[in-house]
C-alpha cells in the first residue's frame, strides 16, 4: 500500500471534517518544516466527540509515513504555560488510544507523543512526565518534549 492509499484509508476513518489546518493552539505554534508534506493533521477536540471517545484528549494527532514506509502517529499537546504532568500524560495517552482505533492493523508502526511547551517546565514536573509512559501497541515510550514557535520542532521531536 503506498503512503497516500495508507494516509487516504486513515483520513476516511477519521473523517475530513475532522482534519486541521491548524497547527497552533494557545499561543503554541507546532512547525512542519522538514516533516513528509503527505500527513494527516487529527483536531481531537472536533474527532474524539464525533467518534464516541470520551475522557481527556490530546490537542493533535498527526499520521504520516516516514521514508522507510513506516506510519508515526504523534500524538501532540500543546502549552503555552504551565504544564501539569499528569494531565498531559493522560491526554497524550488518549491521542495514542484513538490513533490505535482509526490506524491499519498489522502496518508496521511507530508513536511519537509529544509535548510542546511555551515556558520552562517546572523540574518536579519534568521528572514526572520522564516517569509516566504512554502505552501503544505493548509499547512503553517516553514523552518527547520540545518548545513551541520553534523552526523543524516537529522534524526535531521525529529524530532518535
Amino acid at each position: 500500500m503506498s503512503r497516500s492509499e495508507v494516509l487516504d484509508t486513515i483520513r476516511s476513518r477519521v473523517g475530513e471534517e475532522n482534519l486541521s489546518r491548524s497547527h497552533r493552539r494557545e499561543g503554541c505554534r507546532v512547525y512542519l518544516d522538514g516533516v513528509p508534506s503527505t500527513r494527516i493533521t487529527v483536531d481531537a477536540d472536533l474527532a474524539f466527540p464525533d467518534h464516541s471517545f470520551e475522557g481527556s484528549r490530546c490537542d493533535l494527532i498527526y499520521f504520516l509515513v516516514d521514508s522507510d514506509g513506516r506510519l508515526l502517529t504523534v500524538p501532540a499537546e500543546l502549552k503555552s504555560g504551565n504544564v501539569d504532568a499528569s494531565g498531559v500524560h493522560e491526554q497524550l495517552q488518549q491521542g495514542a488510544n484513538f490513533a490505535l482505533r482509526v490506524a491499519l492493523r498489522g502496518m508496521d508502526s511507530k508513536c511519537i507523543p509529544v509535548l510542546f511547551h511555551g515556558k520552562g517546565i517546572h523540574p518536579k514536573q519534568l521528572r514526572t512526565l520522564n516517569r509516566l509512559k504512554v502505552s501503544f501497541r505493548g509499547q512503553r515510550l517516553t514523552i518527547k518534549i520540545a518548545r513551541c514557535n520553534r523552526r523543524e520542532n516537529l522534524a526535531d521531536s521525529l529524530k532518535g
